[in-house]
Parts: C-alpha cells; sequence; structure tokens
C-alpha cells in the first residue's frame, strides 16, 4: 500500500500485479517455484492441521514419529545449533508433524530450527528454518492463522510506518507503511534468528555447504504477511532473497519484496 493524502484525507492505494503469461519463462519458473515451497507452507501448520487431514491415523503416526525422533533419528549439527525444535508440547507432535509432511530423506530436505510458541504468546510467532537441497534453499517457514493470538495479530492492523525500518536495514520505507501485527511478527522472528544466531551457523558454520544457498521466506496468509515485511528487512544481508507468499492478505504488496 502506498500512503496519499489529499483534500478529503488520508488514503492507501494498492497497485495490481500483472497476470502470469505461459510464455514467459520467468512465469513458468515461478509458478514451478511457488508449487514446490507451498509443501512448507502446509509443513508449518503443527500437529492439529497434520490430524485434522488425517483423522483416522493422524494420532498414531505422530506418536511413531515422535518415538523415532526421542531416539535420535535424523540429528545433524549446524555449526553451533542443532536442527532443534523450541517450545513443542510435552508429545513432541509438532516436530513430529514437521518431519512427516518435509520429509526423511536429509539430501532433500534437513530441518534445522522450528520455534512452536506453545505457550501461545500473542507477540511470537511459529516458524522454521528447512534447508532444501533439492533447490539450494535456506526456507524460512511462517504459520499462518491458527491460535487466538494469530487473530489477535490479525485484528492489530493500524498501518505503521516503515521509514524507520527501512532507515535500519537499508530499504526505503519513505511514505510505506505496514500492518502493524504483521509488522511486530516479522521483528519478533529477525531478533530470534539473530539471537540464536541461526543462519550464522548454516551458512558460515562448519558445515560450510549451505553458503552460497538462496535464502527464500514462505508463509500462507498470516504468514505471507509476516513473510513480506520480514523480507524487507532481511534483503540488505541475503539480496538474492525470494519472498513467496500464499494467499497473502490484501494489504501485502511491495515490489521489492
Amino acid at each position: 500500500y502506498k500512503r496519499t493524502e489529499g483534500s478529503d484525507g488520508i488514503h492507501y492505494e494498492f497497485e495490481a500485479r500483472n497476470l502470469v503469461s505461459s510464455n514467459s519463462e520467468e512465469d513458468r519458473y515461478r509458478i514451478a517455484e511457488g508449487a514446490h515451497f507451498i509443501k512448507y507452507s502446509e509443513a508449518i501448520n503443527t500437529w492439529k492441521n497434520y490430524v485434522m487431514n488425517h483423522l483416522a491415523t493422524g494420532v498414531c503416526e505422530l506418536a511413531c514419529v515422535s518415538c523415532c525422533l526421542s531416539f535420535g533419528c535424523n540429528k545433524k549439527n549446524y555449526g553451533n545449533i542443532d536442527p532443534v525444535t523450541v517450545d513443542d508440547n510435552f508429545c513432541r507432535f509438532h516436530k513430529a508433524a514437521l518431519f512427516k509432511v518435509v520429509g526423511f530423506d536429509p539430501s532433500k530436505v534437513e530441518i534445522a530450527y522450528a520455534y512452536f510458541n506453545a505457550q501461545n504468546r500473542v507477540e511470537e510467532a511459529v516458524y522454521c528454518i528447512l534447508i532444501d537441497h533439492v533447490w539450494k534453499s535456506i526456507v524460512i517457514c511462517v504459520r499462518g492463522s491458527l491460535s487466538l493470538g494469530d487473530y489477535v495479530i490479525n485484528l492489530d492492523l493500524e498501518p505503521e510506518s516503515l521509514e524507520i525500518r527501512g532507515d535500519e536495514h537499508g530499504f526505503n520505507g519513505s511514505g510505506e507503511h505496514c500492518h502493524r501485527g504483521y509488522l511486530q511478527r516479522a521483528k519478533w522472528i529477525m531478533q530470534d534468528i539473530e539471537r540464536r544466531k541461526i543462519l550464522d551457523a548454516i551458512v558460515s558454520g562448519e558445515r560450510g555447504t549451505c553458503k552460497d544457498y538462496q535464502l527464500r521466506i514462505t508463509g500462507h496468509s498470516l504468514g505471507a504477511g509476516t513473510a513480506a515485511p520480514l523480507a524487507l528487512m532481511m534483503r540488505s544481508k541475503f539480496p538474492n532473497l525470494r519472498c513467496i507468499c500464499y494467499c497473502p492478505p490484501c494489504c501485502t504488496k511491495r515490489k521489492e519484496t
């Protein structure tokens, strides 16, 4: 949205995106990219969503996976962090559901980190960081609306200026505004990543094989709304970053994202 002031007050203008063309190689690439990474937006939807989609067998499947993970399956080390999950429930079902959707083949996809916010703190976001070796990508996936706290964030829709954030993170935020709730979630994710030094460990750690990988940020619904400002704030450090938003809120639009 672009803020404009007229004689009749303040308005926020939205510019529509052009339709994709089957004759465009770039558009075909974008469609293939979107089709591939959408599964990660589904993967971060936690165990409740998995059970809803597998009513007859979901709980039993997750229980088996949880037991397997407890004995060390798929454990690796990325420099100074482990592929751990934070704030999971007692049964570790969130982590189990993430593995069930992403898969267990470390040659294709690996789980580096996941935060599940089991206490449902309003200001904190559920997200994970995956390593996709097929597309040579480090993927940050942000969950969409699922908890009461998520809906509180959706309702915190007062536009907040991006000018200060732009000065801090190296983009032009002059005259630009963002949904306040989504921006707060994006700021929290960035602070969590920096505090835990997750991306530094993956890109520059002892492992070293991911230093040339491209960073992609993705999410669905609220997750898409959070991914957009997060991408703006991280682009100065990762110039080739790509942001993939599925069913983004109508207030999510910026060419530089």
